[in-house]
């Protein structure tokens, strides 16, 4: 039952208690270590249906952390998304699309990825903030997802992208962003799908 496994991961302190809403316990990761260890189990479970390239990736990572050219790393994960939809019978949705960025997102070793961030009481979905250890990062990553099936009206992607970046512009103005991106420059990103295809990767 998913109450047992729940409590196991507990037990084994995969999980901990991280506040309460009424009576109920909230969960979560306890820290980074277990995060990439989830992350991990993910990619590795993606590489069975379709192994990624990771020097490739690798490449894009660099590109990213030290150039800002951000489009090459989200463009290839995407891809790479895409092609596992069509091999395989995967969910589409939004959550879906966003924890298999976070298992790829999950080994840049250029940073700390910080999926649903707290920011000005609000939640962004990935945060890839620079690891202190290296200096020499330069840029780092807001990023907002927007899921649209694909029957949807050109209408439905501009109200998207709007929602979008009126979100990132509200969590980007919280005080803490200033600290956590240390010397380097924040990119503002929105992605918006429609079923496993990405249609717009823009910074705003």
């Amino acid at each position: 039952k998913f109450e047992n496994f729940t409590s196991l991961l507990y037990y084994y302190g995969m999980l901990t208690i991280s506040g309460t809403r009424g009576l109920s316990a909230i969960l979560s990761i306890p820290n980074n270590n277990v995060r990439t260890q989830y992350y991990r189990y993910l990619q590795e479970e993606y590489d069975k249906y379709l192994p990624v390239n990771i020097n490739e990736l690798n490449l894009t990572f660099d590109n990213a952390a030290l150039d800002g050219d951000y489009k090459e790393m989200f463009t290839y994960i995407a891809q790479a998304y895409k092609n596992a939809s069509v091999n395989r019978n995967t969910i589409e949705g939004e959550r879906t699309i966003q924890g298999f960025f976070m298992a790829y997102l999950a080994m840049n070793p250029y940073y700390l990825m910080h999926p649903e961030i707290e920011l000005n009481h609000g939640y962004g979905d990935i945060f890839l903030m620079p690891d202190t250890r290296f200096d020499f990062v330069n840029h780092c990553y807001l990023a907002e997802f927007k899921y649209l099936k694909t029957n949807c009206e050109p209408k439905d992607e501009d109200d998207a992208f709007a929602a979008a970046k009126a979100q990132l512009d509200f969590y980007a103005a919280d005080s803490k962003i200033v600290k956590m991106i240390s010397n380097s420059k924040l990119h503002k990103i929105v992605m918006i799908f429609k079923g496993g295809d990405m249609v717009k990767l823009e910074e705003v």
